[in-house]
Parts: structure tokens; sequence; C-alpha cells
């Protein structure tokens, strides 16, 4: 809603599961994981660009809550404005759009692996829902 050419585009939205909190104050990981990636060439097959997507993912993990979710927006690369510039944007666009945001207390648990307890490969609800109640609730 706040990227260039976007005007009278957004009447109304829906923000389901936003992590705001971890949207800014991304660039020193944006910086690790460029450098990470630097190899890769821009004309790269898509396989050789997933298997590279580990290794950057990996990098972006000593950054904490945010290295969790490392791919997302760059603020300050076109169409979208620069991070001392995003207050003032959405401070523009927020009386235009009507917003509603939804959220689940266990935001993270579908984004969890299934744990693995049996030789034949099922999920055991008793181990998996525990360890995605705390993970989830941190």
């Amino acid at each position: 809603m706040i990227a260039e050419g976007t005007r009278g585009l957004f009447r109304r939205a829906i923000v389901q599961s936003a992590p705001f909190g971890l949207m800014k104050s991304r660039s020193k990981m944006n910086k690790v994981m460029s450098r990470t990636a630097s190899g890769l060439a821009p004309d790269a097959h898509w396989e050789d660009v997933t298997a590279a997507q580990s290794t950057v993912e990996k990098a972006a993990s000593r950054f904490g809550l945010k290295g969790q979710m490392p791919f997302g927006v760059q603020y300050g690369h076109a169409p979208l404005p620069a991070e001392k510039d995003l207050d003032a944007a959405w401070r523009e666009v927020a009386p235009k759009v009507d917003v509603l945001v939804g959220y689940t207390t266990r935001e993270v648990a579908c984004l969890r692996p299934p744990s693995r307890c049996s030789s034949s490969g099922s999920r055991n609800r008793n181990v998996t829902l525990p360890w995605n109640s705390w993970w989830s609730s941190r």
C-alpha cells in the first residue's frame, strides 16, 4: 500500500498474521544474506537457487526472530520507500484504507516441520503439539 504507484489501488485490506515486529531493521541481515548468495548468477537455474536457499537461511539465523523469517521486503529498494520514510508513508496512506488485522495465538505452529516419532514416519500429536505451543508462545 505504500509502494510507489499504488495510490488509489487499495480501499480495504485484510492482513492476516503479519510479522509487524520483524519488518524493520533488517538491513544488516539482508547484507549478510546477499553476500552469502553472491555466487549465484542472476540467470541461475531454479534448482541452483533452491539449493542456495538453505545456506542463505542459515546465514540469517544468527539474527534472532528476524532470522527465522529471513525473506521479506527490503525497504529502500524500488518501489518501496526507505525505512526512515516508512512512518510518513503509512501516515499518508492510512486514512484512505480500511484495514482489518487478524492473528492467531499459535502463529508458527503451521510452519513447523512435522515431528517424526516412529519408524513409519507418522506424526505423534502428543509430541508435536507441546513443542509447537512452546515455540509459538515465546
